[in-house]
């Protein structure tokens, strides 16, 4: 009696060969396809917010931010170079400054989630402090 594969088994096995490929695929650094996947607009689904999209942010916009002095004003840019190709009808960080608090603050966490951290800067702080050593 010969065991033929059956077409659930035969998908499965399929659809692993081809995970694995993919995973194998992304282990590779290419400067090119991450040129192309910064200009790719993203989408993330949020229960409160509906269907979000927008675009990393690259590393010239980093530079910039950081030469920008004000909170406000770098926030309302950070936020305006993430959305501004995903929505070409807004016209600028003001814009941004118009949305209200709870949903821009949502989106946010949203981008600053675990999955999207490297879409928006962080500050870091540089150095550590000062560990105490128990005492004796």
């Amino acid at each position: 009696m010969s065991h033929e594969e059956g077409p659930v088994a035969r998908g499965k096995r399929i659809l692993d060969r081809l995970d694995a490929e993919e995973k194998e695929t992304a282990k590779k650094f290419d400067p090119v396809r991450l040129i192309e996947d910064i200009e790719r607009v993203h989408v993330i689904s949020d229960s409160v917010l509906g269907e979000v999209k927008f675009t990393p942010l690259t590393t010239k916009d980093l530079f910039e931010l950081n030469k920008i002095e004000g909170e406000y004003e770098r926030t309302t840019e950070l936020f305006y170079r993430l959305l501004r190709k995903a929505y070409p009808q807004l016209k600028g960080p003001e814009d941004i400054g118009k949305l209200p608090g709870d949903k821009l603050t949502r989106l946010s966490e949203l981008l600053n989630s675990k999955e999207n951290f490297f879409q928006i800067p962080r500050k870091f702080q540089r150095g550590s402090n000062a560990a105490t050593s128990p005492s004796t």
